[in-house]
């Protein structure tokens, strides 16, 4: 959480270990320090295409972020701003949709400010939530439902940042929570109910999810053996 240069080293790691020569883009989904304290230590081992985030990041009142910036642009890596709307297309079968946070809109924290992606390939659905709550909650469930494969739990698994709304809305089927031993895992079966598999990063370690080009979704976790995501219908 407050180690930057201990998450940069893990995620470092992991990107040698899978032997990729570069990471295309780096998503800073909101300025949380947690989120993005490793990014300056990250790019000067790994090669960085581009920094995507809102503009909301861009609150130079905060030293951390200002000093992020600076050390990113000394490095040569181009910052781009995205918004709800925006379509990326990874290739020509990765989309990524910008669900949340508005063009021009304010919000009432740098929380309900994070940025939200859809994920979609061959039939499947991730959503990446960062620590949307409140008001940028309220915002993303106004929009029609997105139902997920797998949900990344906003704010660590906070109660107040998954309610039951949340669960109806994405109904997703594997649920990950980035989060340590007070992470509010074992309330998310409550919310999300007893079919959705939960999986935490305190237990599990680096959680790897796996889309093949036939629609199978399989999931890998450092502290257990690789195993399969329960079969869905694909839509």
């Amino acid at each position: 959480m407050e180690n930057g240069p201990a998450a940069a080293a893990a995620l470092q790691q992991q990107v040698w270990g899978r032997g990729l020569p570069r990471i295309d883009c780096v998503i800073l989904s909101h300025s949380d320090s947690d989120h993005y304290n490793g990014v300056t230590t990250l790019v000067r081992t790994v090669p960085v295409g581009e920094v995507l985030l809102h503009s909301t990041f861009l609150d130079f009142s905060q030293l951390p972020v200002r000093d992020t910036c600076e050390q990113l642009a000394q490095a040569g890596i181009p910052l781009r701003l995205t918004w709800e709307g925006d379509q990326i297309w990874l290739d020509r079968s990765v989309q990524i949709e910008v669900l949340h946070p508005a063009r021009g809109r304010s919000y009432s924290s740098d929380n309900a400010a994070s940025l939200v992606l859809s994920i979609q390939y061959a039939g499947r659905r991730i959503l990446l939530t960062g620590d949307v709550e409140k008001q940028g909650l309220q915002s993303l469930l106004s929009l029609p439902p997105r139902r997920a494969d797998v949900l990344l739990a906003p704010h660590h698994g906070s109660r107040g940042a998954n309610p039951a709304s949340l669960a109806h809305w994405a109904q997703p089927s594997l649920v990950v929570v980035s989060g340590g031993p007070r992470d509010g895992r074992s309330r998310l079966v409550d919310t999300y109910g007893p079919d959705c598999q939960i999986l935490s990063t305190h237990d599990a370690g680096a959680i790897t999810l796996t889309i093949t080009a036939q629609g199978q979704l399989r999931q890998e976790t450092v502290r257990s053996r690789p195993s399969p995501v329960r079969a869905l219908p694909t839509d």
